[in-house]
């Protein structure tokens, strides 16, 4: 078999922002069940198990959302334990994360650096239009706590280049 590449979505449509042009905002809204919760330890279990019992070369894992974060870091230890157990053939691992930043602590950051996840932070252009369109759902910013929400304030804090979207 091939590298085996995962997008797991585990949070579903969740997310703890309300941005404008949200696309998850306007699907939920259509579906019957709006949001189908956060993933279970179980899936996620069976997910990884069976990725592993195909891939020959590697493993690349990637959660995107609504908001992956909204998981709990536990979620994500899970994941690499779970990855750990079921890597018995010593495959390549990638894994990669994109997130609004909001829930991002320093406790997360220890833990990106210390499992090598790609960390995307979904900014959109400049701070006047960053903030213009992404916002909680207080209407309220998005930076993360103790951050200017600067680039190079972000790479300090959790040891990251980002990659910025712009709308």
């Amino acid at each position: 078999m091939p590298p085996v590449n995962l997008l797991i979505k585990p949070a579903s449509g969740l997310c703890n922002m309300e941005c404008d042009y949200c696309f998850y905002c306007d699907e939920t809204q259509k579906r019957k069940q709006a949001s189908y919760g956060l993933m279970s330890k179980e899936t996620l279990d069976n997910v990884i198990r069976k990725a592993f019992s195909y891939a020959e070369q590697s493993v690349g894992i990637a959660f995107q959302g609504g908001e992956p974060t909204l998981c709990g870091i536990d979620f994500f230890e899970e994941a690499v334990r779970l990855v750990k157990q079921y890597n018995v053939n010593n495959l390549k691992i990638e894994f990669a994360l994109q997130t609004n930043g909001y829930a991002i602590t320093e406790e997360w950051c220890e833990f990106f650096k210390k499992n090598h996840f790609l960390v995307g932070l979904s900014v959109d252009g400049t701070e006047a239009t960053h903030d213009k369109y992404r916002h909680d759902k207080k209407g309220r910013r998005n930076v993360p706590e103790g951050s200017s929400g600067s680039q190079a304030d972000e790479e300090k804090r959790c040891g990251f280049q980002y990659p910025y979207s712009s709308q």
